[in-house]
């Protein structure tokens, strides 16, 4: 999947610590005026409606998509629409922001910071640009440690960020 945003990936092993961080990466770049958006990919199965609710009910009908809307927000749902699909809803939903911030989708492209929690595996990960550790530094990358306000710089300087 390609995305015509500015996207950085968050990855890392299970329990490494990658939603705090990016909570962090997009309270940091807020602050500093950007637009960020957030995406959560899993591979794993997550019901993405309430069983039983009303717009599951819906869906189940044949509905695609299907909108649930009230005071606190906005959730659209999609059975399992085609990567088409997804990209094309995807540039609309984020078409305002200035940076992506998209945690766990370490198999699409695009640049990505690894979270190394000392258990290994930072080499199946493509795209690295910089690796958090509390751990050994990484040879020929950028570390940072994991709420360092530099890498808040970094990732202004690499998408060269503008607020």
């Amino acid at each position: 999947m390609k995305f015509k945003q500015k996207c950085l990936h968050i990855v890392g092993g299970k329990k490494s610590g990658k939603t705090a961080l990016v909570e962090w990466l997009i309270g940091g770049l807020k602050k500093k005026g950007y637009r960020v958006g957030a995406l959560k990919h899993s591979m794993h199965n997550h019901p993405i409606d309430r069983e039983g609710s009303d717009s599951y009910r819906m869906q189940k009908a044949g509905a695609q998509p299907t909108v649930f809307w009230t005071k606190e927000g906005v959730g659209i749902f999609f059975g399992k629409p085609d990567e088409f699909q997804i990209e094309e809803v995807l540039q609309f939903v984020y078409k305002d922001i200035d940076i992506l911030i998209i945690e766990s989708f370490s198999a699409a492209e695009g640049p990505k910071i690894v979270i190394d929690d000392g258990s290994g595996g930072r080499e199946q990960f493509k795209n690295v640009i910089a690796v958090v550790s509390e751990h050994q530094p990484e040879r020929g990358l950028p570390v940072f440690g994991k709420y360092d306000p530099q890498l808040i710089r970094f990732i202004e300087d690499y998408f060269n960020l503008k607020s």
